[in-house]
């Protein structure tokens, strides 16, 4: 399947929202890189992978696919899940051919993900933990402690339940990734995770989820 070229809204700088302007300036990448050294192994960790795996082992994505992976993903949230079903009457090809489409390793515009997360508890939250068990390498995880951490604020799950703030996000971390540093953390991640549990000495992640281990962790030492 041919790639589809990232929505204009998804490449788009979004400083009109009350936040601060997107952008790898407002990131310290020195200190994201001494943090990453900081990651520890968490239960999160042990279970990331079989997560991962469910959706990997799937060549599409139908109906049920969708549901059950949805509910997966809330076992790691502490939300209990509202599945929409109901909403899936009049859109309901169009939203699984959009998490087909991440599968294959497209980006979504703001319509599409709105879509999806119209069914997935009215939550960015957990549509974002979806997509980014879909497709690791792509999409980001985002919640009220990450958005804390980008904005350099307390953690706000009202602020952080918006689909533009976690576009630029998204978008923002695009663009570290194809810096130097990206990979200096993601390996960090990884060694810390490697050298923490003699059983996962294979274990590996993507740099999407470095980046948020590191930054959510910060935030919980933070606290």
């Amino acid at each position: 399947m041919t790639k589809i070229r990232p929505n204009l809204f998804f490449l788009k700088k979004t400083s009109h929202m009350g936040d601060r302007d997107s952008g790898l300036e407002h990131l310290d990448l020195k200190m994201l890189i001494t943090e990453s050294k900081a990651v520890t192994f968490d239960p999160y960790s042990r279970t990331y992978p079989h997560l991962v795996s469910y959706f990997a082992h799937k060549e599409t994505l139908g109906l049920d696919g969708f549901v059950q992976g949805t509910h997966m993903v809330y076992g790691w949230m502490p939300t209990i899940l509202k599945f929409h079903y109901d909403r899936l009457n009049n859109n309901r090809d169009d939203v699984l051919l959009s998490l087909n489409l991440v599968k294959n390793g497209n980006y979504l515009d703001k319509k599409q993900i709105e879509s999806i997360v119209r069914i997935v508890n009215n939550s960015v939250v957990g549509t974002s933990k979806l997509l980014h068990f879909i497709a690791p390498e792509n999409y980001p995880i985002w919640d009220s402690k990450i958005y804390g951490y980008y904005n350099s604020t307390e953690p706000n799950y009202s602020k952080a339940n918006n689909v533009r703030r976690y576009l630029d996000y998204a978008e923002t971390l695009k663009c570290l990734s194809e810096q130097p540093e990206a990979k200096i953390i993601q390996n960090n991640v990884n060694k810390k995770l490697q050298d923490s549990e003699s059983q996962y000495k294979d274990y590996k992640v993507t740099f999407m989820r470095a980046i948020d281990m590191t930054m959510f962790q910060s935030m919980k030492r933070r606290a």
